[in-house]
């Protein structure tokens, strides 16, 4: 009798642990999270670091990119910018191929032909962050859950790496020193939702932050 009880037990540990999910490898996770970029129909974001300043325009300091996109190419960015003491803001607005833009203290947008500003619309493509996350990543690691003080009452997994490619300096609004840097990426679900990019062999490394929220939610994008 105690010989089939310790037997039954036997069997239903096996079959209890085998229902539990193995956890995902870092690769894996990356997959699901440019999946989860590319397949969103809006969010907001922020493009933002700390370090060597970055002149946008002779006079203009780069301070951080505030913006929504909306799928598949239309977005709305606030580039703020700093000069002689005083912040000043850049409006850019694209759709598809084209893109308007409202200079500090004017009072209308204008079309930019030609132009090689950096947009939500860049980053968000479908070779721009999707890719990234999914094909430029290496060394890739779990770290330790994390909370952040921008997104309270959240936990966040945690993975660490490296990444380099043509796409890193796109993230980085072209601005990028060096050709790779060391990345840490937080995700909720399979949300990415900040990406800390540190400049890699270079003097004066740069820290980048891109934060990504508010998937699906709606936006507002007037184009002028």
């Amino acid at each position: 009798m105690r010989k089939i009880l310790w037997l039954t037990l036997v069997v239903v540990l096996v079959a209890c642990s085998g229902d539990e999910p193995a956890e995902r490898t870092p690769g894996e996770a990356m997959n699901a999270a440019s999946a989860a970029v590319l397949s969103a129909p809006s969010f907001s974001f922020r493009v933002a670091y700390v370090g060597e300043v970055v002149e946008a325009q002779p006079g203009l300091i780069l301070d951080r990119v505030d913006g929504v996109f909306e799928a598949p190419t239309r977005s709305r960015a606030d580039v703020r910018v700093k000069t002689l003491g005083l912040t000043a803001i850049l409006e850019v607005v694209t759709e598809g191929d084209r893109l308007w833009q409202r200079v500090p203290f004017a009072e209308n947008f204008e079309e930019v032909v030609g132009g090689n500003l950096i947009t939500g619309k860049d980053i968000f493509a479908a070779d721009g962050l999707g890719a990234l996350l999914r094909e430029d990543l290496s060394g890739l690691a779990w770290g330790q859950d994390a909370e952040l003080e921008d997104f309270p009452g959240e936990s966040f997994k945690v993975i660490t790496g490296a990444v380099s490619g043509e796409r890193l300096k796109t993230l980085t609004l072209g601005y990028l020193q060096g050709e790779g840097a060391d990345v840490t990426i937080y995700l909720r679900g399979d949300e990415v939702r900040r990406i800390i990019v540190v400049e890699s062999e270079v003097q004066s490394a740069r820290t980048w932050t891109i934060d990504i929220w508010a998937y699906g939610q709606p936006v507002d994008i007037v184009i002028p």
